[in-house]
């Protein structure tokens, strides 16, 4: 269970966006660290696929590092290398990359990973 703390002059709707806090928690679940710069990358660029994947699923270094790039005020390469290195840190038990991204790996490519991941969350 996870507990919400939310003053009286909010409502839960307005203190977070839903679909960032269920990527955030499937995230952890994976193990990937929120220390990491590339997991609000990768949060960021999940949600923008989930959101509008005709935009984005084919265009994944053309469209989805652009504007996570431009939502962080960074460059497009350090967008990919940020979500790469967090990909690569996920420290989960492979049941948990099954049930989740689909099959187990020892690596992942931020594509594959980021559509698994909008893929899973489809069908929950």
């Amino acid at each position: 269970p996870i507990l919400t703390i939310v003053n009286n002059n909010e409502s839960p709707s307005n203190s977070y966006h839903p679909i960032e806090y269920t990527v955030s928690s499937i995230l952890k679940q994976l193990g990937i660290r929120t220390k990491f710069t590339g997991f609000n990358y990768l949060k960021t660029a999940i949600v923008l696929y989930y959101e509008c994947p005709e935009e984005y699923s084919c265009l994944i270094t053309k469209r989805l590092y652009p504007a996570v790039a431009k939502t962080y005020k960074v460059n497009n390469s350090g967008v990919e290398r940020a979500i790469r290195s967090a990909i690569s840190d996920i420290r989960c038990p492979d049941i948990i990359k099954e049930k989740i991204i689909g099959y187990v790996s020892d690596s992942y490519t931020n594509k594959e990973f980021i559509s698994s991941i909008v893929e899973y969350i489809r069908y929950i």
